[in-house]
C-alpha cells in the first residue's frame, strides 16, 4: 500500500511536473514572441530616428545657406546705403555749386547789363 500511495505521489508529481513544464514552454514562446516583437520596433523606431536625423541635417544645411545669404544680402545693403550717402553728399555739393554758379551768373549778366547801359567795359 505504501508503495501504491508512492507511486501514485510519483505520478502526481510528473504530471504536474509535465504541466508546469508546458505552462512555462508557452511563457517561454510568448516570450520570445514578445521580445521578437519589441526588437522589431526597436529596428523601426531607430530608421525612423536614423530619417528624423538626415532630415533634421538637410534642414540644418538649408538654415545655414539662407544664413549665408542673409549674411550676403545685409552686407549688400550696407554698400548701397553707404553709396546713398555719398550720392546724397554729392548732390548737395553740386546744389551748393549750382546755387553758387547762378549766383555768379546772375551777377555777371548784372554787371554785363550796367556795362552795356553806361558803355563801361568791365
Amino acid at each position: 500500500m505504501k508503495c501504491k500511495k508512492l507511486v501514485r505521489a510519483i505520478i502526481a508529481f510528473a504530471v504536474a511536473g509535465s504541466m508546469s513544464m508546458t505552462v512555462n514552454a508557452t511563457s517561454i514562446s510568448d516570450l520570445k514572441d514578445q521580445k521578437d516583437q519589441k526588437e522589431s520596433k526597436k529596428e523601426e523606431a531607430e530608421a525612423v530616428l536614423a530619417q528624423l536625423e538626415k532630415e533634421q541635417n538637410s534642414i540644418l544645411d538649408a538654415i545655414a545657406e539662407l544664413d549665408a545669404q542673409v549674411t550676403e544680402y545685409t552686407n549688400e545693403i550696407t554698400d548701397l546705403e553707404a553709396q546713398q550717402t555719398q550720392l546724397e553728399a554729392d548732390i548737395e555739393t553740386k546744389q551748393t555749386e549750382l546755387t553758387a554758379a547762378q549766383e555768379k551768373e546772375q551777377e555777371q549778366y548784372e554787371a554785363s547789363t550796367l556795362s552795356c547801359r553806361f558803355g563801361t567795359s568791365t
